[in-house]
Parts: structure tokens; C-alpha cells; sequence
């Protein structure tokens, strides 16, 4: 694979991971106004695809997607290519989780 498909592949996998941070929000707020199992059955699905991943996992997770703090937040803990192997690592081990759990 060269570098431009393996940025393009860490970039929708970045996408997808953003999109379901951002449904995940979405359901929580709609299930204030109404109880609706779909939306408590992809918050479960999410909360356990994250609650799945290590400690180093759902740090780069929360801070990348979920609980956005500041953007270089992990330039104090990882060299650049370390940060983006894990992040990698941690996008893929989190989808991975998700679409086994809804299949």
C-alpha cells in the first residue's frame, strides 16, 4: 500500500470513528426525550466497543473523538509516528469491536 491509499484508509477510518462519536451524542440527547431502543442499543454498542479497547486505546478514542480537549493534546506522551500508530491501532480495534457487536 502506498502513503497516499494508507492516508486515505487513516482518514475514513477517522471519519467513521468521528461519525459515531457524533451519533453517539445524538442518540444520548434523544434518548432525554424519548426512550427508544434503537438509540439505547447503539449507545450500548458504542460504550461496549470502547469499553473493549486498553487503557492507551480509549485515551487516543475519548481525546480524539469522544472528549475532544485540545488538539496536540498527546504531543507530552508520543512521538508523531508513535501517536499515529496508535491511533490507527486504536480506530481499527474500535470498529472492529463495533461491527462485530451489531452483526
Amino acid at each position: 500500500m502506498n502513503n497516499i491509499s494508507k492516508q486515505n484508509s487513516f482518514q475514513k477510518l477517522e471519519e467513521e470513528v468521528s461519525g459515531l462519536a457524533s451519533l453517539y451524542f445524538k442518540a444520548l440527547d434523544l434518548t432525554k426525550e424519548k426512550n427508544s431502543i434503537s438509540h439505547i442499543r447503539l449507545i450500548s454498542t458504542i460504550r461496549q466497543a470502547y469499553e473493549s479497547l486498553n487503557s492507551e486505546e480509549r485515551r487516543i478514542i475519548n481525546n480524539e473523538f469522544f472528549y475532544q480537549k485540545y488538539h496536540s493534546w498527546w504531543r507530552g506522551s508520543y512521538t508523531l509516528n508513535y501517536y499515529k500508530r496508535l491511533k490507527y491501532k486504536s480506530m481499527t480495534h474500535f470498529l472492529e469491536v463495533f461491527y462485530d457487536t451489531v452483526i
